[in-house]
């Protein structure tokens, strides 16, 4: 089986409570195949290992990524000019939005 590139994950370790995801891209051609949440639930399984928090930030203007995000289970924190703000951690419970189906 011929492996490839389908896309890419920048991730920092902040220190032992927080990591942080500047960058997650899956190739177009490969979306809506389950890669990027196998991806951030890798991520969110290492971190519940050492009880760490995720953050990260999407566009306001990426409501794809916004829902994406959500249905992991990510929280919004803050709200700048441009992002979203949105935190994880396995020690606090999931708020669904009332749209959340």
């Amino acid at each position: 089986m011929e492996h490839s590139d389908v896309g890419l994950i920048s991730l920092q370790r902040i220190d032992e409570r927080l990591s942080r995801v500047h960058t997650l891209c899956v190739c177009p051609e490969y979306q809506s195949a389950g890669i990027g949440a196998r991806v951030m639930k890798s991520v969110m399984a290492e971190a519940s290992n050492s009880g760490a928090v995720v953050e990260l930030s999407v566009l306001k203007a990426n409501p794809r990524a916004q829902e994406f995000y959500s249905r992991l289970g990510f929280q919004r924190i803050d709200v700048s000019e441009y992002h979203i703000h949105m935190s994880w951690s396995s020690r606090l419970p999931a708020v669904r939005s009332p749209n959340h189906r």
